[in-house]
């Protein structure tokens, strides 16, 4: 027996939701493990872990700075208080390569247009303007 178009209607229309649903299920789970993984990377730039193994020449400074800051913080207090300064301070000292490069290309000067090249007619037409106002 055929489906009556009613019947297919029904189908096409349940197919639908279904997807929708799907489609909105997934959306939800992705925007629930980019969360995650952006508290998880916050808190792995906080940590310095990451500043160790890409610029081993910076953290180096940073424990230096570290270990030369005042003793009258708490411990606690100092690790955290004490790190962020001297990142702080390092950064300000030292840009790196992109910031840099971003400083340099505000400044430069942009591209002029230039004109159009003209046809021979229309450099005659402005000569003549040029002798008839000349004349004038």
């Amino acid at each position: 027996r055929h489906k009556t178009k009613q019947e297919v209607y029904d189908e096409i229309i349940a197919k639908s939701r279904r997807y929708k649903a799907q489609k909105a299920k997934e959306k939800g789970e992705d925007e629930e493990l980019v969360q995650d993984l952006d508290s998880k990377f916050t808190s792995l730039v906080h940590s310095k872990a990451l500043l160790s193994l890409t610029e081993p020449n910076k953290m180096k400074a940073l424990k230096a700075l570290v270990n030369n800051s005042s003793i009258s913080i708490e411990k606690s207090d100092k690790d955290s208080l004490s790190a962020t300064r001297a990142t702080e301070i390092f950064v300000q000292e030292k840009p790196d390569e992109y910031d840099q490069t971003v400083r340099q290309l505000g400044f430069e000067m942009r591209a002029r247009p230039s004109d159009r090249l003209k046809t021979p007619e229309e450099i005659a037409q402005e000569e003549r303007e040029r002798l008839v106002e000349l004349e004038v």
